[in-house]
This record gives structure tokens, sequence and C-alpha cells, in this order.
């Protein structure tokens, strides 16, 4: 149950810094893609959402699953920002960048490891 609060904990946290403060995340969206402060809007409310499909036994399971396949999707970002070596959140090492690029791994299968909780 601590791994499910912790994570649900995380994207609320997540979305709040998504919806007060978007320019923090605008430089890691590559520049292909228009509408970045919307992307980063809904992806916050994303967040609340699965925080909530996570909390409730009914929609867990596929809260779970849609939740690993979001961490999968940020992947790419991830790289993106670390091959750029773009600072986030007051990491700028390229190691560090590429530590939390490799986390994401662990994301998706806490996520996914959620599933039948």
């Amino acid at each position: 149950m601590l791994r499910l609060l912790t994570l649900c904990l995380i994207f609320v946290l997540a979305g709040m810094v998504h919806l007060l403060d978007p320019f923090s995340f605008v430089n890691a969206i590559p520049t292909i893609f228009p509408l970045k402060l919307e992307i980063i809007f809904w992806t916050g409310l994303l967040e609340f959402f699965l925080a909530g499909g996570l909390i409730y036994k009914r929609s867990r399971s596929l809260s779970a699953q849609i939740s690993a396949l979001y961490f999968l999707c940020l992947i790419p970002i991830h790289i993106y920002v670390s091959w750029n070596r773009i600072p986030m959140f007051g990491i700028s090492d390229p190691f560090l960048l590429w530590a939390r690029t490799g986390f994401q791994l662990i994301f998706v299968w806490w996520a996914y490891s959620l599933k039948k909780v």
C-alpha cells in the first residue's frame, strides 16, 4: 500500500508542478512539437487522473497499466533532455540526466506492479 500511495503522491506533486510552473518543462519538449504549454497542461491533468485512478480499487488495474504506458512514453523525452544536456530542476550533469532517464524504467515497472495491489 505504501508503494501505491507514494506513486499517487508523486503523480499529484508532478501534476501540480506541471500546472503551476509549466515553463520549467518547455525546454524538455522537442522543437517539432507545437503547443508546448498545452501539452504540459494536459499531462499535468493526466497525472491527477492517474493518481485518482490508482486510489480506487475498481480502476486501479487499468490506471496502473495506463501509468506504465505513460512512463514508457516519457522515455523519449528524457532521452532528448539527456542527449541535448537540457538542465531540468537543477540537474545539468550529463551522468545524472542519463541516470534520470534510466530511472524511468523503474517507474514503468513500479506502475505496472500496482495492477494487482
